[in-house]
């Protein structure tokens, strides 16, 4: 199994090897603030990390500087190609080190970065679940507008559709607006325990993938979502629709009918959930995700040369 998600976050440089030349890379700005390829050598990494403390780029390099220092790596030339932040394209550099990819990108290296903002609820999750027996009858959906210019504009969807809807059965709202063209459709912040009351959880990508995914798939509420399109070190492209989740239309007009499909077979739901929260558990050894990660940058290291 370990074997099967090196496999996966090497993607085409599994087994292959290439030489990059650094004169060659190209300077790929993603994001305004800081998307764009950094060429960093092992040595220099203390210092960058210590120059962005107080910065995201802190929360991406450090997982990456944590496990380099466990290892031998003199024999190698530890230079690196990364980018930070949000990636849900195919990039033009190939062997770049990302936390997110296209799920048809399999020239970028995934790992496990920005790991606070995308793990730390799983740890909450069973301390503030309840069963799903005693769970609302209802679908929720909270989260921000992050992502509704991007080509997958499914919050913007799915809220301009069923903001007004019943909320009895489907409650949506965006309850961080970073752009006010959207405040007609604020609503009230909901609690990881609030939001565990409901039977029913919408996952939608956002710039890159869901960040909420993980624990709501390690809940004991059903998770309805569109077939991903970027994927991560939680390797959602593997996810199966009615195994681990219901799945949805990308115009979400399908939602009603799956509502109605879901509080019909409790059974299969119940399922769904056991398995939902199998697949994750994979994620929680501490000691195979470093293996897998140490593993990662070994194989790295041998099969991309930058010079």
């Amino acid at each position: 199994m370990l074997e099967e998600r090196i496999k996966y976050y090497m993607g085409y440089f599994y087994d292959r090897k290439i030489t990059i030349y650094k004169d060659k890379i190209i300077r790929e700005k993603i994001n305004p603030l800081f998307n764009y390829t950094i060429c960093m050598h092992y040595n220099d990494l203390h210092n960058f990390i210590e120059k962005n403390k107080n910065t995201i780029l802190y929360n991406y390099y450090t997982p990456l500087k944590e496990i380099l220092d466990c290892l031998s790596i003199s024999q190698h030339n530890p230079c690196f190609l990364c980018i930070p932040g949000d990636i849900s394209t195919i990039l033009k550099n190939k062997g770049v080190i990302v936390k997110s990819r296209s799920k048809h990108d399999t020239f970028s290296i995934l790992f496990k970065l920005n790991i606070d903002r995308h793990w730390k609820f799983i740890y909450q999750v069973k301390k503030n679940d309840i069963d799903y027996i005693y769970k609302k009858n209802k679908i929720i959906w909270r989260g921000s507008t992050t992502g509704i210019y991007a080509y997958r504009s499914s919050r913007k969807i799915l809220v301009e559709k069923y903001f007004s809807y019943d909320e009895n059965s489907i409650d949506v709202g965006f309850n961080e607006i970073l752009d006010d063209t959207y405040l007609q459709y604020k609503k009230n912040t909901l609690s990881l325990k609030e939001l565990l009351e409901h039977k029913f959880i919408i996952s939608i990508e956002g710039n890159d993938v869901a960040s909420g995914l993980k624990w709501q798939l390690y809940s004991n509420s059903v998770v309805f979502m569109c077939k991903p399109k970027v994927c991560s070190w939680l390797m959602e492209d593997r996810l199966e629709p009615y195994i681990h989740y219901i799945p949805l239309k990308d115009d979400y007009s399908d939602i009603i009918e799956q509502y109605y499909w879901a509080l019909q077979n409790t059974e299969i739901c119940l399922e769904i959930i056991k398995n939902a929260n199998k697949y994750i558990e994979q994620f929680l050894d501490t000691e195979n995700e470093k293996k897998i990660m140490s593993e990662i940058l070994l194989r790295y290291f041998d099969n991309i040369k930058i010079i």
